[in-house]
């Protein structure tokens, strides 16, 4: 190829100064890619004009501008301020592919380096030109031989193989006979190109000439994988399956391999050492050593790796817990008791939560020694939610109760004198698990119930400050959101426990309305409706044609797939649209069957038969429904969904069953069993006792209700209070009736004490005030004494007792409506929540739920249950779209008429009216022409205005025609409907400060952080300070382009300083504590998704500002033994506290005015002289001038 004249301009000094965006333009992109230059190069760099001639060496090598390349880059001084290209061989591989063969060894003579592997990489490209071009000037390495024909060879280049046999040595050492091809499999040729793969690191190449003949094996090959991290070669013997994978990585290790025969045969003596190095756990050890994540992660993928002994325990000895817990996802075998104690002897807790859903794990809680070191840890702020977790899972029988005096102190003393709080990464969720564990084991050990108790009311009071403190509503719904250990949410667990105090907060009622109703905004059902749109659009407007458009595609509506796996509040109206109907049915059955005189057998009328079984029907699929969410809640680590509501669908189903067993006509009747009443009435009464159980059912369907809601849970609980009651009553009668049978049986007058039946009954009216003083013929002193002791206690104390139990219940029961009724939907959300892997199990109300339970078995047997899942969500989704479409159909049927009558005046208002503009203010001008002479001029411009006026004729078209278009825009939007309702419209989530903030932490700026962490003498640092040494190291690994933009660097420091904010324990001073980052923030090799979310949230002012108002509100000074609250004392009561901050401001304005007043006053003064002194020289000079 020619080179360039000296005459011609070379191309490369159009560059423009901006080298960086241009040098990127022009190919040169490859150098960040090779690592020639980056970042960091481009920032420390002296002088920016050497990057530049870097740019327009490489640049001038590609464009074939070789006068410029030779002037710059065989210039010493280019040498010595680039010293990695000559290094890197990327200019002569540049020459060579270009052909520019005698500048390629220009380049080699002035100290430019050549990659031996050049020719390979050529292969790989399939680059037929640079491989001849590489031929041709001999540019490849001698010892690279073997390795070079090889893959030549192997890609298909025979030519070129034949060219490479015939001008190196191979040909006398290795003989083709007239087939060069013969070579891919020579065992000699292999393990020479083998072991230079393997030296240099090409891992591919060396595992697919491993491929063709496992015979070329050696033992020393082993550590050379080792040494160079040849992982895929090391693979495959490992798994001993050489098979090329078309699916990626093959499945499971071979039980027998030719590979390890080969081995075998060829280690004699180190066998031993030779199996060690060949284990997943020294290969990994030996990786974690040398910091080289990427191909540990590799590793981790090996199938059975996660299984192999030993590799758990060498993550925990390098204290890799992030690693370690992505390898315990892939494990299938059960962990042991030394596995879980030697993560906890070596603090690896977060790991220690994750084995916690293995057997051995939750049996080792229960050892005495482990649940010591439980509570020290409990009283450190980087392990108190570790700890706190593992106490969730010990039972409370389990617990060893003489540690309870322990805990309790330690989490006073937690929560009350030290500042560990702010260094737990989930403090709302440690403080509500820890609660709840107190109160779960407060009546096991009585001796320390009130001190369990009142421990947990303070542990709830810090949460409520925390929580009040938390200003954002979506960082407040993060926290809440978050799940154990159990896989409970932090807001179902406060739900299960009742912790009132913990749901008053708009903005957690704001979150649970979201939760429940959905977050997806849509525009309901009839606003999809270009009908609609017409007639309810205001009058003159363009939207009262809206007729003639289409549906707004754009928007979401109610009717959409996504809106119903979204809401539970849709698929919950589904539930409720079914029970309805089964009330229906079953009154419909009994009224007919009473009509006909059938209720006997309610089969003999036909009627009654057909209400009976969709009756039937309806309740084997309530039962199939509760079935389907039992194994949903297993499913998604929910546990067993039970409830009341749960027990009497039961119930139901197990009276239905009675029913259907005939047994008024087996034993009810005149000598039968059940002989005191008739089959009728029997069988009468058990059908009234079904109709009861099924409206029950659908009165449990308003406890979601804020309306009826309160007031159902209100008589639940006044039942409850009255069946304790009805015992004590009962109790009484029984006591009552027996002394007065026994005393006044034989004195009475009409027998009311005779029996024991007579006395019970007297005694029940008697609650009631009907007794009779004068029925004793003897003692009736007495009788009338001791009657009257019994009518007071039993009507005047008991009675009235009761009273005021249920009104407490129904005064305290108002004042937390609120309260439970969050409860209720928490509890209902966390049942009905939508899981894109089982969802279908609860998509689908009754009867319909026999659809769900044919189809689950392909979602639990399923690898792939997220896909048949969607596939069958959506195909039976029709059944919710049905009523709806029947709703859209005939409603707009209806506003046909009335759309096609309120479009008459919108639709003749369309015509285009003329009309002439008069200008009266405008003056003629010298050459004015009269008006004649205007019209007879056709150039005379006269100004004219086109307006939209109403039209007859318009109106006229459309009394035709109007008709026939409305019905068209209706049929269209039936046709648009059913094409909209799989249509997903994700709201784009609405980017708040908070967000942006958050979005901005990543591993880059982790590993940042802890560099200038370490680089910190102090012990404490501003905000400032931090924020400046921290731009400066973020500065050196950004990309050059990025730092050329301006705003978005502005932009970025402000975001970083905003992050930054939140690390002092307070706002006003801006002190970060470097030890507290470090321990929230602990150093890591590989920081993973779950690491970087909890940096995201990490919030130290927050959680310190709430920590000192909770020491305000609960702090306490001993005076005497007698413990007084410190406000008491103090007066600084969170009231008085901000009344005495409001004094202040107002005397400060005060003064503020006072000395305003003071300045005008002397300012006043001082023109007050100045008007005097001129008012008398103004007398004097008027004197003078009447004196003259």
């Amino acid at each position: 190829m020619k080179e360039d004249n000296n005459n011609q301009k070379p191309l490369i000094d159009l560059i423009p100064g901006g080298y960086t965006t241009s040098g990127l333009q022009f190919g040169t992109n490859k150098l960040l890619k090779v690592a020639v230059l980056d970042g960091s190069n481009t920032e420390r760099s002296e002088n920016p004009d050497s990057n530049s001639d870097l740019y327009k060496f490489l640049s001038s090598i590609e464009l074939n501008h070789l006068t410029v390349a030779r002037k710059i880059g065989l210039n010493p001084d280019f040498f010595k301020s680039h010293p990695d290209l000559l290094n890197s061989g990327e200019p002569v591989r540049i020459a060579i592919e270009k052909g520019h063969i005698e500048f390629a060894n220009e380049l080699l003579g002035a100290g430019y380096t050549c990659w031996p592997g050049i020719l390979i990489r050529a292969i790989r490209e399939n680059n037929d030109k640079a491989i001849k071009h590489i031929l041709q000037g001999k540019f490849y390495d001698e010892s690279w031989n073997e390795l070079n024909i090889w893959y030549l060879l192997y890609r298909g280049f025979i030519t070129h193989a034949e060219t490479l046999y015939y001008q190196t040595p191979l040909k006398s050492a290795y003989s083709i006979d007239n087939d060069i091809k013969i070579l891919l499999k020579d065992q000699r040729l292999l393990r020479f190109g083998i072991k230079t793969a393997l030296t240099e690191g090409i891992d591919d190449i060396a595992s697919s000439m491993l491929t063709q003949n496992p015979n070329a094996l050696t033992p020393d090959m082993i550590e050379l994988a080792l040494d160079k991290h040849n992982l895929d070669f090391l693979r495959k013997i490992w798994t001993g399956d050489i098979r090329v994978q078309k699916n990626g990585l093959p499945k499971k290790r071979l039980k027998s391999s030719d590979l390890w025969k080969v081995l075998d045969a060829a280690s004699q003596e180190d066998k031993e050492t030779l199996a060690e190095k060949l284990e997943v756990s020294f290969i990994i050890s030996y990786l974690l050593e040398r910091k080289l994540i990427a191909e540990v992660k590799k590793v981790m993928t090996w199938p059975g790796a996660a299984d192999e002994p030993g590799v758990l325990e060498v993550f925990i000895q390098h204290e890799e817990q992030e690693l370690a817990k992505e390898i315990l996802e892939k494990r299938e075998s059960q962990i042991t008791i030394e596995e879980f104690e030697f993560c906890l002897d070596k603090q690896q807790l977060w790991l220690a939560i994750e084995m916690l859903k293995w057997k051995a794990a939750l049996s080792s809680l229960k050892n005495y020694k482990i649940q010591k070191k439980i509570l020290k840890w409990l009283a450190d702020g980087r392990y108190c939610y570790c700890a706190m977790e593992m106490l969730s899972h010990i039972p409370a029988d389990c617990w060893r109760f003489e540690l309870t005096r322990k805990l309790t102190m330690t989490v006073n003393t937690f929560i009350k004198k030290t500042d560990e709080i702010v260094k737990c990464h989930r403090p709302l969720l440690f403080l509500v698990l820890l609660a709840e564990f107190l109160i779960k084991i407060a009546p096991k050990n009585i001796y320390y119930t009130h001190v369990c108790t009142k421990t947990s009311n303070l542990l709830l009071t810090l949460a409520k400050q925390i929580e009040d403190n938390i200003f954002e509503e979506e960082e407040l719904r993060y926290r809440m959101c978050q799940l154990d250990s159990h896989g409970r949410m932090l807001i179902v667990i406060i739900a299960e426990n009742r912790f009132y105090s913990l749901l008053e907060n708009n903005d957690i009622g704001s979150i649970i309305s979201k939760l429940w109703v959905g977050s997806r905004k849509h525009q309901g059902l009839l606003k999809a409706s270009t009908l609609y749109r017409s007639y309810n659009a205001p009058a003159s407007t363009e939207e009262r044609i809206a007729l003639f458009g289409t549906m707004d595609r754009n928007k979401s509506y109610l009717f959409q797939y996504s809106q119903l796996i979204d809401s539970c509040s849709l698929r919950f109206l589904g539930q409720a649209a079914s029970t309805i109907l089964l009330v229906i049915f079953y009154t419909a059955m009994i009224h007919s069957a009473t009509l006909e005189g059938e209720m006997d057998d309610v089969t003999e009328d036909y009627t009654a038969m057909v209400f009976l079984r969709l009756s039937q029907v309806w309740i084997i699929g309530i039962i199939i429904e509760r079935l389907l969410h039992f194994l949903y809640g297993i499913k998604t680590n929910r546990g067993i969904l039970w409830d009341y509501w749960v027990l009497l669908d039961f119930l139901v189903f197990l009276q239905m069953i009675f029913i259907m067993t005939s047994v008024n006509k087996k034993y009810v009747g005149e000598g039968k069993l059940i002989y005191w009443t008739t089959s009728v009435k029997f069988n009468s009464y058990m059908h009234s006792i079904q109709l009861f159980l099924i409206w029950l059912r659908l009165l449990g369907i308003g406890d979601t209700s804020k309306t009826y809601g309160p007031m159902l849970r209100i008589i639940m609980l006044m039942i409850k209070i009255l069946l304790r009651f009805a015992f004590i009553f009962g109790c009484y009668f029984f006591l009552g009736a027996s002394v007065f049978t026994s005393l006044f049986s034989k004195y009475t007058t009409g027998g009311e004490f005779s029996t024991f039946g007579n006395s019970f009954k007297k005694m029940y009216l008697s609650m009631y005030a009907l007794y009779d003083m004068t029925v004793f013929t003897e003692y009736q002193a007495f009788g009338a004494v001791v009657y009257e002791i019994y009518v007071i206690i039993s009507f005047m104390l008991l009675y009235n007792l009761a009273t005021a139990f249920l009104y407490n219940i129904y005064y305290s029961e108002m004042v937390m409506a609120e309260s439970e009724h969050r409860c209720v939907l928490i509890l209902e959300y966390n049942k009905w929540s939508w899981d894109d892997r089982y969802g279908l199990m609860i998509l689908l109300p009754t009867p319909f739920s026999a659809i769900s339970a044919c189809l689950s078995p392909f979602l639990l047997i399923s690898k792939k249950p997220g896909y048949w899942n969607s596939l069958f969500s959506k195909i039976f989704y029709v059944i919710y779209v049905i009523p709806q479409f029947i709703v859209f159909a005939i409603i707009t049927l209806i506003l046909v008429p009335f759309v096609y009558i309120g479009t008459i005046e919108p639709f003749a208002r369309r015509g285009n009216k003329k009309k002439q503009v008069l200008n009266i203010l405008e003056k003629p001008s010298q050459d004015h022409t009269d008006e004649s002479e205007s019209d007879d001029d056709p150039d005379f411009d006269e100004k004219v205005v086109v307006y939209k006026g109403f039209s007859f004729r318009r109106a006229l078209v459309w009394l035709i025609i109007g008709p026939i278009i409305v019905i068209l825009s209706y049929l269209r939007d039936l046709l648009e409907f059913w094409t909209l309702i799989y249509k997903d419209y994700q709201d784009l989530e609405e980017e708040t400060e908070i967000s942006k903030v958050q979005a901005i932490v990543n591993e880059k700026l982790m590993k940042d952080l802890h560099v200038i962490l370490s680089k910190i003498q102090v012990s404490h640092i501003s905000v400032d300070e931090f924020l400046n040494e921290f731009i400066e190291e973020d500065n050196k690994t950004l990309n050059p382009v990025v730092l050329e933009n301006t705003a978005a660097m502005t932009e970025r420091h402000r975001l970083l300083g905003e992050y930054f904010k939140q690390l002092p324990n307070s706002q006003k001073k801006g002190i970060i504590s470097v030890s507290l980052i470090k321990d929230l923030l602990p150093q890591q090799s590989y920081y993973s998704a779950s690491y970087i979310d909890r940096a995201r949230h990490i919030s130290v002012y927050t959680i310190a500002k709430a920590a000192k108002e909770f020491r305000v509100v609960t702090g306490t000074i001993n005076i005497k033994g007698a413990l007084v609250p410190k406000q008491l004392i103090t007066g600084e009561t969170p009231q008085i506290k901000r009344l005495d901050v409001s004094t202040k401001k107002a005397k400060l304005r005060v003064d503020l005015v006072i000395n305003d007043f003071e300045d005008i006053s002397r300012l006043m003064s001082e023109h007050t002289k100045h008007f005097e002194q001129e008012w008398i020289n103004s007398q004097r000079s008027s004197t003078m001038r009447e004196s003259k």
